[in-house]
């Protein structure tokens, strides 16, 4: 197993062109041997790791890397799976593409297989969660991340001639408040009567509400806890625009209703 760094720039996204499946990109850039190989040693040849940015018009290069010469192992370590980076413990963000990395290198190649509480999530090509991303299962891809996504994930290594390795991480999975029901624009009401304007959100951890009415802070007692505010016997002088708020830690969601009793 061999290793080339490359010092990647703050909250920037990893993509690769690389097609051997010997080689695997990690999370930092970082190029990753399972083995190294003759045909990976030239001096005619470089590996190069840039980055873009929208800020410069052309790439800018990370790192340079020249594999001049190989010294064979007289004694290698019984063909064993050699752990080179595996993903710690994550946080995901709901809706965001994330990869789980399994990164084990040696001789032969090991194709690691994935699991989420014991079940397997290899899945096909083109699933939602799948190891099938040009990877050969080194990364689980989660193309969209959901809140059933939360839990804890195995990866398990095998060459079919070493010890049998495994790994497992966390993926706890947040997100920002989000209305599960866009609120009403307008609401007529008919003076006397009850009328809840609703705020139904869903956020992790679960968002915390307040209401405002023209601009003003309501007082809790008006609100019910899961459907939204509650008004009784409506009054002509209650009408007017009426907010929610949503936040946790990861956002929020805001909306006003305009409320005309008659």
């Amino acid at each position: 197993p061999y290793k080339l760094e490359c010092q990647q720039l703050a909250d920037t996204t990893v993509s690769d062109d690389i097609r051997d499946p010997r080689i695997t990109i990690g999370p930092d850039g970082s190029l990753y041997f399972a083995n190294v190989t003759e045909e990976d040693v030239s001096d005619r040849f470089k590996y190069v790791c840039v980055a873009t940015s929208s800020a410069v018009d052309k790439p800018v290069v990370l790192a340079e890397h020249f594999i001049s010469s190989m010294e064979v192992d007289r004694q290698p370590k019984h063909n064993e799976v050699v752990e080179q980076y595996v993903s710690p413990d994550t946080t995901a963000l709901v809706g965001e593409r994330i990869y789980l990395y399994c990164i084990y290198g040696g001789t032969p190649l090991a194709h690691p297989d994935w699991f989420k509480e014991n079940k397997d999530v290899n899945n096909e090509p083109g699933a939602r969660v799948t190891r099938y991303n040009r990877s050969v299962g080194k990364r689980l891809l989660i193309k969209e991340v959901l809140p059933e996504d939360d839990g804890n994930y195995t990866c398990t290594v095998d060459n079919e001639v070493g010890k049998k390795q495994k790994h497992s991480m966390k993926l706890t999975v947040v997100g920002s408040p989000k209305f599960t029901k866009t609120p009403e624009k307008i609401i007529h009401v008919k003076e006397g009567d009850d009328i809840t304007v609703p705020c139904l959100v869903s956020g992790i951890p679960t968002p915390k509400l307040s209401y405002m009415y023209s601009a003003t802070p309501l007082k809790n007692s008006r609100v019910t806890e899961n459907r939204g505010l509650l008004i009784k016997k409506v009054q002509k002088s209650d009408s007017g625009y009426y907010g929610c708020n949503a936040t946790n830690e990861y956002g929020s969601e805001y909306y006003e209703t305009l409320v005309l009793v008659a």
